[in-house]
């Protein structure tokens, strides 16, 4: 966050003055960050303050006030951003820059357990590792009700292997139904991954 007073009034009007301490106190005090020579500002007149992102300014009980958007701030008053800011004779603009406002949690959408037209994305992985394992063939249930799995495919413990093709081999015939050695890799590789993921 990046905080700055930028005067509103006077001969030095449009000169910005960064606070760069969490605590910026405005008196003549030798101890305040800024110490105007003005009989009208207290020894510690005010302070602007950086708590959690978030910015205030606490009177100290000044004798000529400080001011918020023309109102008299007792005790402590939150600051934003385009505030106007005035102690005793001097007239600011709060410049807060950088504040990253925090974005609300996206909320759960409710499925019903038995609700056919919900497809999860757990439903997608397993709807395409049935289409690798069949190879292409509708994965859909056949007229005796029974419906191929992974599970049933791919026996428990076994590893699937990309093996690549050994120099002057004879080429796989599976070209013939339209696949090549880059697609059937590219599937086991997908097939291995879907296999070793955790079941929810």
């Amino acid at each position: 966050m990046k905080l700055s007073l930028v005067v509103a009034a006077g001969v030095h009007t449009g000169k910005v003055i960064p606070v760069s301490v969490t605590e910026f106190k405005i008196g003549r005090d030798p101890d305040c960050q800024l110490r105007p020579a003005s009989p009208s500002i207290s020894k510690k007149h005010c302070a602007i303050v950086t708590k959690e992102e978030k910015v205030f300014v606490i009177d100290f009980g000044s004798t000529n006030g400080t001011f918020v958007n023309n109102e008299q701030v007792a005790g402590e008053r939150e600051l934003r951003n385009d505030d106007y800011f005035k102690a005793g004779p001097l007239e600011f603009k709060i410049k807060i820059e950088g504040v990253v406002q925090a974005k609300p949690a996206p909320q759960p959408v409710a499925v019903a357990a038995n609700d056919a037209s919900t497809v999860t994305s757990h439903d997608d992985a397993d709807a395409m590792a049935m289409l690798m394992l069949t190879d292409g063939e509708d994965p859909s249930p056949s007229s005796s009700g029974n419906s191929p799995t992974a599970e049933a495919s791919i026996p428990d413990g076994t590893t699937i292997m990309d093996v690549p093709a050994v120099p002057g081999e004879k080429k796989d015939d599976k070209k013939s139904k339209g696949f090549n050695a880059d697609t059937a890799g590219a599937a086991a590789s997908i097939l291995s991954k879907y296999m070793r993921r955790p079941r929810t």
